[in-house]
């Protein structure tokens, strides 16, 4: 959020901790502390939505797509949205345990369409896998383009508004993949 104010942009960010909302908002920035169910108290909509670090799919299906939904809501008629998702493919070959640090055991694992990851210290974590094309149906937005390599964990989906976000083509036009390595 730093380098797109500095460009001179207007950005409202959002952030569940509120420690790391306070630090923002030290800096100047316009951070909110608020839950991502909870985007609707955010007015407005914004030519540029962009969800970083896999911080989409902890929930169950139903409320990942009303997250979905939501996050889509906040994109103005000529806007994009940019997710950062876990890439199936990158952890399809990493699963098992390995240890991330001394003293630290990691173990992932995929079952179905879920990636579970725990701790030997304690904590246990699970996202959803999300494939492009699931995530411009769950948006009603269309699908620009995807950044994707089996060498990193998340890949970076672009979708935009079009036609099918403002109910005029049930299609969501895909224009281009990319492999990024």
């Amino acid at each position: 959020m730093h380098g797109l104010a500095a460009l001179g942009y207007e950005c409202v960010g959002v952030e569940l901790d509120d420690v790391l909302a306070a630090e923002a908002r030290a800096a100047g920035l316009d951070v909110r502390t608020l839950d991502m169910r909870d985007l609707d108290r955010v007015a407005g909509r914004f030519e540029g939505v962009l969800s970083m670090w896999a911080s989409v799919g902890w929930f169950d299906d139903e409320t990942n797509a009303d997250v979905f939904r939501l996050i889509a809501s906040k994109v103005a008629s000529s806007g994009v949205l940019v997710l950062e998702i876990f890439n199936r493919e990158f952890f399809e070959t990493r699963q098992g345990s390995f240890q991330m640090r001394e003293g630290i055991v990691e173990t992932k694992h995929i079952e179905g369409d879920r990636l579970y990851v725990e701790y030997d210290r304690g904590g246990a974590f699970q996202w959803r896998l999300y494939e492009p094309d699931e995530l411009a149906t769950l948006t009603g937005l269309g699908l620009a383009s995807v950044e994707r390599s089996s060498e990193r964990a998340r890949m970076r989906v672009v979708l935009h508004a079009s036609p099918a976000s403002s109910g005029a083509s049930a299609a969501a036009p895909i224009t281009s993949d990319a492999t990024v390595r």
